[in-house]
């Protein structure tokens, strides 16, 4: 990647953060990473709602629920980017997969018999074991052509497909690039026509392979030359969020290794415009869940220090989908994902998705740690302390609690609403700063920029995103020889520059109140409040 000045003509827009205190996406979309039953591997797939998901992906397999986080996910209206993984011998190169396709070879009518159509599932996976082919004689012409019916037995989401009255010559062009189930290859078999037609009769496919053994954290960070694992999501240009949830279930150093990649990804292959979502690992106590995050105690390895990701803690109490009949536990970043994509879609962008009021989550009957009541506060509090935001249950339900990124210094890019504001102007800068490009460098483009980005600016004013702004681009030089932000040699070099010293909102996280008792007969005409 070039930098400013050198390399292909860009748009850079850095951050400063100015904001030291001594301390007392796109809307609605969500990108997930994880196993699923099938789909195209290596390729990100826009999965507008559930019925859509269940049509690409299946549902569960065995070890994985991420198929219903996706779900819970989009019961919060969230449109979600699917990824996915499977395991390859070197991620860095596709054809070392270990996933494979269920086969069937149909042959034909002669005596001996002839292999003449090879039948291939769509993608990788032992689902191909459901694919149930049936051949018959054409409708029209039953002599001469056959039918031909694909289907995925017991599976509601995805149609039957029947291909009626066709010959070796016509088959292909009728299902490749048009079914969503299977692809088909004509065998050359030397019998002549039409009995070279498949004989008829009915099959399934040879199970195909999941490509799960073996799956570790290379799989899930994949490698940018070839677009596997995280780089996957490249091509994605909208969506701000990003969830690997299941990557806490690997062996050893996999959970913390893979939520460091993805926080790398996030922050700088991805220039600080995406947030990751982590959780902690699943059934861990407060204490330990603080020891993961801070890699002390069981763990030892450099924590992650980023603005742009937030852990979450809480292992979700919900009815199985596999039984229908009891509850389970659940990783927290289908819903908490869910619940950001719909708070960021009905609000703004940088709005605070916390507490009972905007982070809410829906059909949950309990955590597993609740740090909610009054007398679990002080395991709150250790959470706190690790910047981790947990799950809660009080009596106005259960909701997400917290608003800290994984940032350590004591700035306002410690919460996740100024992180998302950042974020949100990188953005828009990103969109309208290439209209500048090739212009001259002097005064007159100076205030063009300026009378594009100041009504941007005082609508995030007016919007309560910022208290206040001071853009800085030389809007009111009468030349370039009285420039302060660009100077001489900057200009000389093709460089034209602008800066804004923005002040965030900030959102209540401690609430202070103090109730004063007088005795009778007092006026109450005077009230001091105390330090919290």
């Amino acid at each position: 990647m070039g930098s400013l000045g050198s390399g292909a003509p860009d748009v850079f827009v850095t951050i400063s953060d100015w904001s030291n205190f001594t301390r007392q996406a796109l809307r609605g979309y969500l990108l997930l990473e994880g196993m699923c039953e099938r789909g195209p591997i290596g390729t990100a797939v826009l999965c507008s709602d559930f019925t859509d998901f269940r049509m690409t992906y299946g549902w569960l397999i065995d070890g994985s629920d991420f198929a219903y986080l996706v779900k819970r996910a989009m019961s919060y209206g969230a449109r979600v980017v699917v990824n996915r993984i499977a395991h390859y011998e070197d991620p860095a190169d596709p054809t070392t997969l270990t996933a494979t396709r269920g086969e069937a070879t149909l042959v034909d009518r002669a005596d001996p018999a002839k292999s003449t159509l090879g039948i291939t599932a769509i993608n990788e996976g032992a689902w191909s074991r459901k694919i149930k082919w049936t051949v018959t004689d054409g409708t029209i012409n039953p002599s001469t052509e056959f039918n031909l019916i694909i289907e995925i037995e017991d599976d509601l989401f995805v149609e039957r497909e029947f291909y009626p009255n066709h010959t070796m010559e016509t088959i292909l062009d009728a299902v490749n690039g048009v079914s969503k189930i299977v692809t088909i290859a004509d065998l050359d078999s030397d019998t002549e026509a039409p009995g070279n037609r498949p004989a008829n009769g009915t099959g399934n496919l040879a199970e195909g392979d999941d490509g799960l053994t073996g799956l570790n954290a290379a799989d899930y960070i994949g490698d940018e030359s070839v677009g596997t694992g995280l780089y996957t999501f490249d091509e994605i240009s909208y969506g701000r969020m990003l969830g690997v949830p299941e990557c806490v279930d690997l062996d050893g150093t996999g959970p913390e290794t893979v939520q460091a990649a993805v926080q790398t990804y996030c922050n700088t292959h991805r220039r600080q415009m995406m947030f990751a979502l982590h959780s902690s690992l699943m059934a861990l106590t407060p204490q330990d869940a603080a020891d993961y995050r801070n890699g002390t105690g069981k763990w030892e390895y450099a924590p992650i220090n980023d603005w742009c990701g937030a852990m979450f803690y809480g292992d979700l109490k919900v009815l199985d989908p596999r039984t229908g009949n009891k509850l389970t536990y659940i990783n927290p970043i289908g819903d908490v994902g869910g619940a950001i994509a719909k708070g960021n879609s009905e609000n703004r962008a940088y709005t605070p998705v916390a507490g009972s009021k905007y982070g809410i989550l829906s059909d949950v009957s309990g955590v597993r740690y609740n740090v909610g009541p009054i007398g679990k506060r002080g395991h709150a509090d250790i959470l706190a302390e690790a910047q981790i935001n947990p799950v809660v249950v009080t009596s106005r339900g259960c909701y997400i609690e917290g608003i800290n990124t994984l940032q350590r210094e004591s700035t306002q890019l410690q919460n996740i609403p100024t992180a998302w504001l950042l974020m949100a102007m990188k953005e828009t800068l990103y969109e309208m700063l290439p209209s500048f490009q090739y212009m001259p460098i002097n005064p007159r483009t100076c205030r063009l920029m300026a009378s594009e980005l100041d009504p941007w600016l005082a609508g995030l004013v007016a919007e309560e995103g910022l208290y206040a702004h001071d853009l800085q681009c030389d809007q009111n030089a009468t030349s370039i020889a009285n420039m302060t932000v660009n100077k001489l040699e900057t200009i000389r070099q093709g460089i034209l520059k602008g800066r804004v010293l923005i002040q965030p909102t900030v959102y209540a996280k401690w609430i202070g109140f103090t109730i004063g008792v007088g005795s009778p007969g007092v006026t109450l005409d005077y009230f001091e409040t105390e330090t919290l």
